[in-house]
């Protein structure tokens, strides 16, 4: 159950739109089980379905699918049976563009046979997105708006050339818990520079810009030098 929830959370938490902060609990029930057809498959495309034809602001679907390959033919969506006999065995999940989550693994395939799995598994996806949107078109729901938070510019900025430079190096300590503890630390820091009155509000602010800072971070490291969280090289 806790791998089926993460399944599901990864590819979708991060279409949500921007400024949204509303606690949403997404609960999938497995009502009947014909012990035939895996549920965690269905469980994924029936939570943006559900999504979609909520009032929450969502409005980018995903589906989920597995792909096989038993005696030589891809099998989308493959039994418990089937699975078994299949030298592939691909997970992913994807969106009308393009494909935002792949888990796989094969007993032997070249790179070429792979990308034509997840050519076809995509297909397959973006039937299940088109019956998704015409769902939300038939239930009409209005959706709730958003709104965007305005930041100042000048604050972005100051936040971004205290933190950075230090989230650099902290991001380059082995260690994990000594690394998580540096950076915990920065993020105090900053906040008795920045926030020294304690406003709430600009806390809720200064903890936005610096999660942003953390990621833009582990991006340049990735991009530009070539090496991962931890100094590790790719």
């Amino acid at each position: 159950e806790t791998l089926t929830c993460r399944l599901i959370d990864r590819p979708l938490r991060p279409l949500f739109p921007d400024g949204f902060r509303n606690e949403t609990q997404l609960v999938c029930f497995v009502v009947s089980h014909d012990q035939v057809n895996p549920a965690d498959i269905i469980a994924m495309t029936g939570a943006s379905a559900a999504l979609m034809i909520s009032d929450i602001p969502f409005d980018n679907p995903i589906a989920g699918a597995r792909i096989g390959r038993v005696e030589g033919n891809f099998v989308f969506n493959p039994t418990h049976e089937e699975s078994e006999k299949s030298d592939i065995q691909l997970l992913m999940a994807g969106t009308t563009d393009g494909i935002v989550m792949v888990e796989a693994g094969a007993k032997e395939a070249s790179e070429e046979e792979m990308m034509n799995a997840l050519e076809f598994g995509h297909e397959r996806i973006k039937k299940l997105i088109d019956l998704q949107v015409q769902l939300k078109e038939r239930i009409n729901k209005e959706k709730a708006t958003v709104v965007q938070e305005e930041i100042d510019t000048a604050l972005v900025e100051r936040i971004n050339s205290i933190a950075c430079p230090k989230l650099e190096q902290a991001m380059e300590i082995t260690g994990k818990q000594e690394r998580t503890n540096a950076v915990s630390q920065i993020k105090t820091d900053l906040e008795a520079e920045i926030n020294s009155e304690g406003d709430d509000d600009l806390k809720a602010t200064l903890g936005n810009v610096f999660h942003d800072a953390e990621k833009d971070v582990v991006r340049k490291m990735i991009l530009e030098k070539k090496k991962r969280v931890d100094g590790r090289n790719l």
